[in-house]
């Protein structure tokens, strides 16, 4: 069976960035990127309309073993993506990586790799939810016509990044974070940088890795 073949429908910048400390080409940034990383200097830039300002340097992440390649065209489904970003996070037993894609449609989606689990997730917005303390004393978020329940809480500080991203993340972030299911693949993950205050909210689905195709 032929394999299908990639197609330029992602919105590259056309010009060439180098980064302004090392004088390195940086990797391809997209139509909304704000943010980039220099593999060479581990320079973290942010992108503007008169170019790169650098924000500072970040320690060299570890070359963990991926499914997924920066700037390469990948399948799922009937949705074509392209992984422009990657975010890390360390949770106290472990890490998991956010990649940031691309995709055939006029959003793009957040897919979380930890330990081989994958979740494709969308930001929701104007969504205003409980505080991080009543979410743990109820347990339960009643959103979007269901019934989700909290399966785990936990603390999730930031390592570090590699690509291009659509937003500004503070170096040292920490961040509390809340994982609710419903029946079926769906979840909700929740993001307390205030616990008092509202959250982030990620809704989701769980992603079959064996159907990720890489073109």
């Amino acid at each position: 069976m032929a394999r299908a073949q990639p197609t330029p429908l992602f919105q590259e910048q056309g010009k060439q960035l180098n980064c302004p400390s090392c004088g390195a080409p940086l990797p391809k940034t997209y139509s909304g990127s704000r943010l980039v990383a220099c593999d060479n200097c581990r320079s973290v830039l942010l992108l503007g309309k008169k170019g790169v300002d650098p924000l500072g340097k970040q320690a060299e992440l570890a070359d963990y073993p991926s499914l997924f390649e920066l700037g390469r065209q990948y399948r799922y489904g009937d949705l074509l993506l392209v992984p422009a970003g990657m975010l890390r996070f360390s949770y106290g037993r472990g890490s998991w990586d956010e990649w940031w894609c691309q995709t055939d449609r006029p959003d793009g989606v957040w897919i979380s790799v930890d330990e081989g689990d994958f979740v494709m997730e969308q930001a929701q917005r104007n969504l205003a939810l409980p505080a991080l303390e009543e979410i743990r004393r109820r347990g339960i978020l009643e959103l979007f016509n269901a019934r989700w329940v909290a399966t785990e809480f936990g603390r999730a500080e930031y390592q570090g990044m590699a690509g291009a991203l659509p937003e500004v993340v503070k170096p040292g972030r920490t961040f509390d974070y809340v994982h609710l299911s419903a029946p079926g693949r769906q979840l909700i993950t929740l993001e307390y940088d205030d616990p008092a205050a509202a959250p982030g909210v990620f809704l989701g689905e769980w992603m079959d890795p064996f159907r990720i195709e890489a073109l």
